[in-house]
């Protein structure tokens, strides 16, 4: 069900519960996602990417919901809620959003800061990517065993940024 209002004659997105089958192309390093139902498209009132939250099976999820190119959207569903409901491709779910208009912040660790505090075009590279770049590097760089790769990540992570066009 959708709840909507009226803004300039846009209507938004409220809360959506819906049921949906997990699917996952084949080949490798493809994405397991959903499929929003097609009559929800007309109430998302865009093409572009849609900032969501909400469960899936009762396990939460803050997340993008993504354009599939044929005026539709999916939504990429991580292996950790997979495994915490305990289903795979092919099995239907359970689905409640919302639009997430929290503001997305990016916990820096002090590895970066360090790291970006001697290269101001760096530093100012970094501030203006978008939540899911800055999200991305962090991860890349967090995502290290040992904390001499996180350190060395980081430092690529400067050069590559200095080397980035404004």
């Amino acid at each position: 069900m959708f709840l909507f209002s009226s803004a300039k004659d846009t209507l938004h997105m409220d809360r959506y519960k819906f049921e949906a089958r997990l699917e996952r192309p084949q080949g490798v390093g493809t994405w397991t996602y959903l499929a929003l139902p097609l009559d929800q498209e007309k109430f998302l009132s865009t093409s572009s990417r849609v900032p969501v939250k909400g469960t899936i099976d009762g396990v939460r999820f803050r997340t993008s919901l993504l354009p599939n190119g044929a005026g539709g959207h999916f939504m990429v569903v991580k292996k950790e809620i997979r495994d915490m409901i305990g289903k795979s491709a092919g099995v239907r779910v359970k689905v409640s959003m919302e639009r997430d208009t929290a503001p997305r912040e990016v916990i820096i660790p002090e590895v970066v800061v360090r790291a970006l505090r001697g290269n101001k075009d760096a530093n100012a590279r970094f501030n203006s990517l978008s939540y899911s770049h800055r999200k991305a590097y962090i991860e890349w760089v967090e995502g290290a065993k040992r904390d001499q790769t996180r350190e060395k990540r980081a430092e690529k992570m400067v050069r590559m940024l200095s080397r980035s066009p404004g």
